[in-house]
């Protein structure tokens, strides 16, 4: 689909009441995208995996699985994340999103669907089975999800969670509102507790038009952006320069960071845009980076 088409369409829902249950709709019954298709399961199961092998690898607070308490902000539809956390054996997770977002008949699939991974696949062999589910206990599985819940001021205790996450969320956070949700973070996560994340930088409309690049919106002013630009799923169009400057702001200590390295190929469609002015102050290979994971702690 041509990206400004879909924009249009997006921006469309976005005048209407209840658009988030609008949008659901289309994608599940009309674009077919829900469930997600094979490979963007498989990608959020490694998403996952990635996460829980940095905990593995820098916790300090913690003697086993069995006492660990979870965090994950802007939890979504489907909770592929949280549920393999929990094939992996975390069995206390609190789940927030801005706006109630979870779907009882996509958890479904996430169950049947987990329940066929080769545990070969990752790097950590699944500690227990997924059994069923229904729409009004998800104790069953240790979690809770919590909606409508802002992550600039959960009302979680201090101290409270061992390990936090978060996947492909923050680059739709409005720039001003990223310090605070870090430092809450920071707030409600034990001593020694690990949050990581996932942010991608890329431009989102080129993973529905094969036409045009990840750097696309690098094109346009704030304002020609706007254009584009809905409440569903909004671009802010971080760099990686300024997230890590936000996280300098913090008391978290950075302890890993994994960025994309652009391929010739994107490096030549990069060189194909005139970027807007805006971004002219930017370093190129800043402006390259399509993704990275950041690991940070809680100092001890």
């Amino acid at each position: 689909m041509n990206w400004k088409i879909k924009a249009f369409i997006q921006k469309t829902i976005d005048l209407f009441p209840f658009r988030n249950y609008i949008n659901y709709f289309l994608q599940k019954n009309i674009t077919k995208k829900l469930p997600v298709p094979k490979w963007m399961f498989e990608e959020m199961v490694k998403e996952a995996n990635h996460h829980f092998s940095k905990l593995v690898e820098y916790q300090q607070c913690f003697k086993n699985l069995s006492e660990v308490k979870h965090y994950e902000f802007g939890s979504g539809w489907d909770m592929i994340v949280p549920l393999t956390y929990y094939r992996f054996g975390i069995t206390s997770q609190h789940l927030i999103d801005l706006h109630y977002l979870l779907k009882i008949d996509l958890i479904e699939n996430t169950l049947i669907r987990l329940n066929q991974v080769d545990d070969s696949q990752l790097d950590y062999s699944f500690l227990q089975k997924l059994e069923g589910i229904n729409s009004v206990d998800l104790n069953a599985f240790g979690i809770h999800y919590n909606a409508p819940q802002d992550a600039r001021n959960t009302l979680y205790e201090t101290n409270f969670f061992h390990f936090a996450s978060s996947t492909n969320v923050l680059e739709h956070v409005p720039k001003s509102d990223i310090l605070a949700i870090l430092n809450e973070t920071y707030r409600i996560l034990k001593p020694g507790g690990i949050f990581t994340f996932r942010i991608d930088y890329s431009d989102h409309y080129s993973y529905f038009d094969s036409s045009i690049s990840i750097y696309n919106f690098l094109q346009f002013s704030d304002d020609e952006w706007r254009k584009f630009d809905h409440s569903l799923q909004p671009q802010t169009r971080i760099r990686h320069s300024e997230m890590l400057n936000f996280i300098f702001q913090t008391k978290f200590e950075l302890v890993n960071e994994k960025i994309h390295q652009p391929s010739e190929f994107e490096i030549g469609q990069f060189e194909k845009i005139k970027l807007a002015s805006q971004f002219n102050s930017f370093e190129q290979q800043d402006l390259l980076v399509g993704w990275a994971y950041i690991t940070l702690r809680k100092l001890l």
